[in-house]
């Protein structure tokens, strides 16, 4: 048993994965490998704005 993991909106989370304790997973992240303990793990995707 985890303690004190967070998950944000719409977290994925794949088979086989261990989450340590003291974890924060921001909205929207797809965790497909091993989070260790007291981590914050976010999904930074950067808006790009090209101006045509």
């Amino acid at each position: 048993m985890r303690n004190n993991v967070w998950t944000g909106a719409n977290v994925i989370i794949l088979k086989d994965v261990t989450i340590g304790d003291n974890v924060i997973l921001g909205a929207g992240c797809v965790i497909h490998k091993d989070v260790p303990a007291n981590s914050i793990i976010i999904n930074k995707q950067d808006q790009n704005i090209i101006a045509l």
